[in-house]
């Protein structure tokens, strides 16, 4: 596959000035590049710095003085806050940049300038544009129909002014805006208009730089041929560009967009671009730029499978700017690709690690956006991490040395565990500070095996931690059929039919994931697997895989238990003695149905179509009266008089008692050991998604690490918390992190919860075991579950009824 690290848009601005007339030419383009380059030797930092004191001199003077000469110092302030802003972006500053930004819109409203007024209203637009997805831009963040009011009105102001680069660059970034909202057609109209206005200018500059974004709206459109025409046009007018570092900028954008273009043609324009870029070599040529163009041509030799050349461009790119990390961690993945294609497997180690390395020396100024609950560092920097690990594995493989064997699945482990800490911090946006253990724990009780997959492209890689040594196994399985194993497995096992092709379908999944390790455990006397799901296997509890030949579920064989990941879990027993325990129950809702989420409302009234009124995305007293009725628990009661009984230490909020305030009062002030909830909770693909129902308010996950901080939990921090009625969103691998998410939002040691909403009669009885079990003290966290959905089994058969529940982190 082409590398795609070109095609990244960004922009960069140049502003013109010509004195004492007060009259401004401006100019700017929206292109496709890797990153955004600056003159030759210019660092950023360095350059905000001097912004700085130019811009502090500016506001003085603004305030000092008075008439045409305050008029004209503003004018100067307003282009340096412009320049500043577009910095400040570079270095994922966006707060910063919004008020500089906003201060030079007011600049130049104020002093009814009209080309510098349109340059700083279109310059927020785009601002807001980038910003949408990143969660952490403290900033006011526009509808989209505000973001396209923004650029409209820069657009309009433009064309007042008659200057054709700034109508360019206006209608550029209104392309832009299309294209990033799939209005396609309407994209490239703008992207023509945009050349169009350039053509009419007298720079060669603006000329190439808004042909650039035509050449990918064309592309995506569907028009190759206007694409290639618009290419070559690009490269027949740089020629004419008299500052070889802006030559040499314009070049390298117009490969990053060509080498996504079909065609011997278009390979070709690419290639050519970039070794005119790597040939220019002159005094004050900006280095970065030919490093990248090194870096970008590699990729190209990679894809066409031209090994050898690769490798020696790659190392060209990494010794021209070493200290380029946000660009010399893509060209060290790129040299440990090629080393393992050519079975270099200790220098591709090599060369991932200063990937990784180089990807932690930037990421703390990386801007973090989210698609669909993943963030930018899981879609753009993980792979990296997965790459180093699979490599390490291969390598544990291939070493004779027993010592380095097991130091390679060490390293490779600890590699997996800080994209399972990045998960989880996704899953909370931050917002909840994830402890992780510098270290995986060396030893774990005797009969505790620990069962690690790692979803490759082309195999499941499991890794065995079985006493005080490590083993990896390779499974052929590629991610596309174990992913759609799993996706039908988990939609049936929320059913309660086709136990058939449910148990046809989970005896794949323990050919795949127990089969291999099974004389392992046998031969090491295993009792209980300790679980570290991955991707879609989170989504189908361990316990349901069928063992066809001893006609067994994996459960009646082992006690399970579920941890995110071995640094984020303490695997320590705690004392049993004096456990205060607290239930909450709710039978049936009150005012809580109309907090509940739009989503998650409008999903339950689908559910009972037949009934509703107005519409499903209706709400009103009648639908809420449906959802209310969808969700009465009717053995509530009974489940919360079983544990009220079976200890006298217990406190009960059952119905209006168990209110978001009494609920968060008793937790905070008393130091409860246990705690139990028998409600419905919902847990969807982010933190502020999921929430446990109070009978009159949402308890969301958010919430739960402030009713947790108390000096009394980190001293005693709760043993188990219960939740008997919680279920995942259905489909979304994410969704079950939030069951470890109540654990370390709560620092709860065990959390025993459902990936789906079963039978209240099977639920009870689950409890109700569970619990006897464990008050006998001599049984096991894990042992009283596994004997507990035994029991259910017993009488519910379909695994519907009993495989739902795991129980996450602490097993003992």
């Amino acid at each position: 596959m082409m590398n795609n690290s070109l095609a990244v848009r960004t922009s960069f601005l140049a502003l013109v000035i010509f004195w004492p007339a007060i009259a401004v030419t401006t100019w700017a383009a929206e292109v496709k590049a890797p990153t955004p380059y600056r003159d030759s030797g210019a660092d950023n930092e360095q350059l905000i710095d001097q912004l700085n004191r130019e811009i502090r001199l500016l506001k003085a003077s603004v305030n000092r003085l008075s008439g045409s000469e305050a008029e004209r110092n503003g004018l100067a302030l307003t282009k340096q806050l412009l320049r500043r802003s577009e910095l400040l972006q570079l270095n994922g500053l966006f707060n910063l940049a919004l008020l500089d930004l906003q201060l030079a819109a007011e600049i130049s409203a104020s002093n009814g300038n009209p080309l510098l007024q349109s340059m700083s209203i279109g310059a927020l637009g785009e601002l807001f544009h980038k910003v949408q997805n990143i969660e952490s831009f403290q900033g006011v963040q526009p509808e989209s129909e505000k973001i396209a009011e923004l650029l409209q009105q820069s657009h309009d102001i433009a064309m007042t002014t008659g200057v054709p680069q700034l109508i360019s660059i206006a209608n550029t970034r209104i392309g832009n805006w299309y294209q990033d909202s799939g209005e396609n057609d309407s994209a490239l109209q703008a992207h023509k208009r945009a050349v169009y206005y350039a053509d009419q200018s007298n720079s060669i500059l603006m000329q190439s730089s808004s042909r650039i974004p035509l050449i990918d709206s064309a592309r995506v459109a569907g028009k190759q041929d206007l694409a290639l025409i618009t290419a070559q046009e690009v490269v027949s007018r740089s020629s004419g560009i008299t500052s070889t570092n802006s030559r040499m900028e314009i070049l390298l954008k117009l490969a990053g967009n060509t080498v996504l273009l079909e065609g011997k043609e278009a390979r070709f324009l690419s290639k050519d671009a970039l070794v005119s870029v790597i040939g220019i070599n002159t005094p004050g040529a900006n280095r970065r730029v030919r490093a990248a163009a090194f870096g970008e041509l590699s990729s190209i030799y990679v894809a066409e499978g031209d090994t050898e050349r690769a490798i020696d461009l790659t190392q060209r790119a990494i010794a021209l700017a070493p200290d380029a990390h946000h660009l010399a961690y893509k060209w060290e993945r790129t040299l440990g690709r090629a080393h393992n294609d050519v079975g270099d497997r200790e220098l591709a180690i090599l060369a991932y690690r200063r990937a990784v390395s180089h990807i932690d020396r930037v990421r703390p100024n990386i801007p973090i956006s989210y698609d669909e609950g993943r963030s930018s560092f899981q879609s753009e920097f993980a792979p990296v991490y997965l790459e180093l690990a699979d490599a390490l594995l291969i390598h544990s493989d291939a070493v004779k040395d027993q010592i380095q064997s097991q130091n390679a699945l060490v390293e490779a482990q600890m590699i997996l565990e800080q994209l399972k800490g990045s998960e989880l911090q996704d899953y909370y946006r931050g917002a909840c500070v994830i402890e992780q253990a510098s270290s995986i724990g060396e030893s774990y009780p005797p009969g505790t095996a620990i069962l690690y997959p790692v979803i490759l492209d082309k195999r499941l890689a499991i890794i065995l931690n079985v006493g005080d040594s490590l083993r990896h196994i390779s499974v052929p399985v590629d991610r596309d059929t174990l992913g759609s194993t799993v996706g039908v497995l988990a939609e049936l096992l929320r059913l309660e039919g086709k136990q058939g092709t449910i148990r046809r379908l989970s005896r794949n999944m323990y050919q795949w994931l127990i089969d291999p390790i099974s004389d392992v455990l046998a031969e090491n006397k295993i009792d209980t697997i300790v679980y570290v799901p991955d991707g879609v296997l989170r989504t189908v509890p361990l316990a349901a895989f069928w063992n066809q030949e001893a006609e067994q579920y994996l459960f009646e064989q082992y006690q399970i238990a579920t941890v995110p990941g071995l640094t984020l879990m303490n695997p320590e027993q705690l004392s049993r003695q004096n456990r205060t325990t607290l239930v909450a129950g709710l039978r049936e809702p009150g005012d809580v149905i109309a907090k509940l989420p739009a989503e998650y409302y409008t999903e339950a009234l689908s559910d009972n179509a037949a009934g509703v009124r107005g519409g499903i995305d209706s709400r009103s007293a009648g639908n809420d009266e449906i959802i209310r009725q969808q969700h009465v628990l009717e053995f509530v009661q009974d489940e919360v008089e079983t544990l009220r009984q079976a200890s006298p230490a217990t406190k009960v909020l059952y119905e209006e008692e168990f209110s978001l305030t009494n609920f968060s009062e008793e937790v905070r002030n008393n130091p409860y050991r246990v705690i139990h909830v028998a409600s419905h909770g919902w847990f969807g693909g982010k933190a502020e998604d999921s929430f446990i129902m109070a009978h009159d308010d949402l308890l969301k996950l958010n919430q739960l690490s402030d009713l947790f901080k108390s000096k009394q939990y980190s001293e005693k921090p709760v043993e188990l918390l219960v939740l008997s009625a919680c279920q995942t969103a259905k489909g979304n691998d994410l969704a079950p992190l939030g069951l470890s998410g109540v654990a370390l939002a709560s620092g709860a040691r065990s959390v025993l919860g459902s990936l789906w909403l079963a039978a209240d009669e099977s639920t009870q009885l689950l409890m109700e075991t569970f619990y006897a079990n464990l008050s006998t003290g001599k049984m096991t966290k894990s042992a009283a579950l596994q004997a507990a959905q035994r029991e259910v089994r017993f009488e519910f058969d379909h695994p519907y009824y009993w495989s739902n529940f795991i129980l996450v982190g602490n097993w003992l």
